[in-house]
């Protein structure tokens, strides 16, 4: 394989949709079992992963619960959403690892359940895979009906402009392709193309072959999702726009995350002096930490948020910013447990 198919390889990710296609990381998402490529198999079908527009996440530290939809016919709105419920399911997510960190597994599972919350895919598409004709499945374990949920967003974006025959087409052919360019040398540069049945690849090779003669469609010829200049334009969508927008939103939250983890990995007074020269210190407050009704500022998530003690917090409010305190906030700063109103979760 050259270092430039190599590389478009992995920019799309390829060998993690093989890897989830023939359920190679069942057990353990850092185990691949590599036996189980043998039963790689070519897709039929393939259809939005969205059966609802919906998203629905309960905070276990406030028992609130965030809902949010988006417009089934706005991609940049379904990414939107999606990104946002994912913002707050992370922050859970960290709380979650550093109570795990600071209890004990035992005990972080008694008081927050036994695991973190997974968030929701933001390619998600489902495909259907076909029954395979050189092998057969164990007599104790068929597979009646081999449906796989997948999350690529190359794979996704592409299929918004593609019917669901052609973008099967394209998608086989990709597959087909990383197949033969994992093969050894000698096999592609070769007279003789012979492999041995006991390669892993082997049977993978021929599934996806008889797909394709099955279905009349010349395979050297066959468009494929790694080359878009080859993909027919059924014209669902503008897909050059929706792509744009989608790549904005998303680096969106990628600098956001990453603008976290730098501030969590600071000390506290740090943080509060940035914050408090920047006048960034006045906007966390108001739009995070201040209930709806009074005003009130929030101490005890506020003081979670810096990582200090809620008298700490309130210590350096009082002496360096007495400006963001409204009425009695100094009174209910000093109780640990005054807060009867709290913001609803962050939009």
């Amino acid at each position: 394989m050259s270092e430039h198919l190599q590389k478009i390889y992995e920019k799309i990710g390829v060998a993690e949709i093989v890897y989830t296609m023939c359920d190679a990381k069942k057990f353990s998402s850092d185990f691949i079992d590599y036996e189980k490529l043998k039963e790689l198999l070519p897709i039929d079908y393939a259809w939005n992963g969205y059966w609802s527009n919906k998203v629905e996440f309960t905070d276990k530290r406030t028992n609130k619960t965030y809902t949010d939809e988006w417009d089934r016919s706005d991609e940049a709105d379904r990414l939107r959403v999606l990104t946002k419920v994912n913002k707050l399911i992370q922050d859970f997510n960290d709380f979650y690892a550093s109570e795990k960190e600071r209890l004990g597994i035992e005990a972080n599972w008694k008081k927050w359940g036994y695991t973190d919350e997974l968030d929701y895919p933001l390619w998600a598409f489902n495909v259907y895979c076909i029954q395979p004709t050189t092998w057969k499945y164990p007599p104790n374990n068929p597979k009646l009906v081999n449906e796989v949920r997948l999350d690529n967003e190359h794979c996704y974006i592409q299929g918004l402009n593609l019917s669901d025959k052609n973008f099967c087409i394209a998608f086989n052919k990709m597959i087909y392709q990383w197949i033969i360019n994992m093969l050894p040398k000698s096999f592609n540069y070769g007279r003789s193309k012979f492999i041995s049945s006991d390669h892993l690849l082997y049977h993978p090779k021929l599934e996806f072959e008889n797909w394709f003669q099955a279905k009349g469609v010349m395979l050297d010829f066959a468009p494929s999702l790694t080359d878009i200049n080859t993909l027919p334009k059924d014209d669902i969508t503008d897909i050059s726009t929706i792509h744009n927008q989608l790549r904005v939103t998303t680096q969106k939250l990628q600098e956001e995350r990453e603008k976290n983890k730098l501030l969590k990995s600071k000390p506290y007074r740090q943080r509060f002096d940035e914050d408090l020269k920047s006048g960034q210190l006045e906007i966390v407050i108001d739009e995070k930490f201040r209930t709806k009704g009074k005003g009130r500022i929030i101490k005890s998530k506020l003081a979670d948020y810096y990582g200090c003690t809620d008298k700490t917090i309130l210590d350096l409010l009082i002496k360096y910013a007495p400006h963001l305190l409204r009425n009695d906030d100094a009174k209910y700063l000093s109780d640990r447990d005054d807060i009867d109103e709290e913001p609803e979760l962050l939009t």
